[in-house]
């Protein structure tokens, strides 16, 4: 099935510059949980792009996008700043993204953490590995000169290892080291840029029982899943042969388009991490208060 555009609303790029002097760093997406909105990407993205200003370019109802700057010495509250998995192998970051984007006439969509895959959905609808997905984000060759691109990857699920199957990938932290990680391998077509885009998944087509009047009889209709689930967050991919330290045999290759997704459970937790709790509380308080402003 294909995908709804509207989905691509609520992907944004992270970078540095303006208008068409815009560089475009990586990929995020704006999630809506507990009354409060994020930021989400990739640790290795929030990185990169470290404690300096820097944008985050957002699509406008007028047809060009609008970049919004991110100062951590204008931040005097402390209302925005980046938080990270307890678990220092999950390459997930987050940001409170509580602003008013509809005065501006930002063009958006916050997705719902209610999407979020985990362990109990996955097992009732019977997802697993072969099933079709989406990743959408950034194509840096097509970033938009005036306008974010977003382009939509499509592809299946390779493998759903277990906890305790954990993916060999180049520590994002000290490139000299690997470190292991829990993840899920998906085969899909994708270029530099997609770090911190969102994967989806749906169900497979359902078969229902349906009556036809002209002799009683049940006939098995097959109909479309309109369920979008989001399986996690891209983290990133191997694009020919991994290296031998990390495989174990020089001779290894790997598809080009395998890539690592880090579960939507672990974006769960860390949304309910104690500290992001307190500082959401913290600002709903404020919110209630009249004291905070969703400039």
């Amino acid at each position: 099935m294909r995908l709804a555009d509207d989905v691509r609303r609520a992907v944004v790029y992270l970078g540095h510059g303006h208008g068409e002097h815009f560089v475009s760093r990586g990929t995020a997406f704006l999630l809506h949980h507990d009354e409060a909105s994020y930021l989400v990407t990739a640790q290795h993205v929030a990185g990169k792009l470290g404690d300096a200003p820097f944008e985050i370019r957002i699509n406008s109802k007028g047809g060009e996008a609008i970049t919004i700057t991110w100062d951590s010495e204008q931040d005097v509250h402390g209302w925005f700043p980046w938080f990270t998995h307890e678990d220092p192998t999950v390459d997930l970051a987050i940001m409170p993204f509580n602003i008013d984007l509809k005065t501006p006439g930002f063009d958006y969509l916050y997705l719902s953490s209610e999407m979020a895959l985990d362990e109990k959905w996955a097992k009732s609808e019977d997802i697993g590995c072969g099933m079709f997905c989406y990743a959408v984000g950034l194509f840096h060759l097509m970033q938009g000169q005036k306008r974010n691109l977003p382009v939509v990857h499509t592809g299946h699920v390779a493998l759903m290892p277990s906890k305790d199957e954990l993916i060999p990938v180049r520590d994002w932290k000290n490139p000299a080291d690997i470190v292991q990680v829990e993840g899920y391998l998906v085969e899909i077509t994708n270029l530099a840029g997609l770090s911190g885009a969102p994967v989806f998944i749906r169900p497979e087509a359902e078969i229902h029982k349906i009556p036809f009047d002209r002799d009683g009889m049940m006939r098995d209709v097959v109909m479309p899943q309109a369920t979008l689930f989001l399986l996690g967050v891209w983290q990133g991919s191997w694009t020919g042969p991994p290296d031998p330290a990390m495989a174990g045999r020089t001779k290894l290759t790997v598809p080009v388009g395998m890539g690592i997704v880090v579960p939507a459970e672990r974006l769960s937790e860390l949304l309910d991490a104690p500290e992001v709790v307190a500082a959401r509380d913290h600002w709903k308080k404020a919110m209630d208060d009249g004291t905070a402003k969703m400039d």
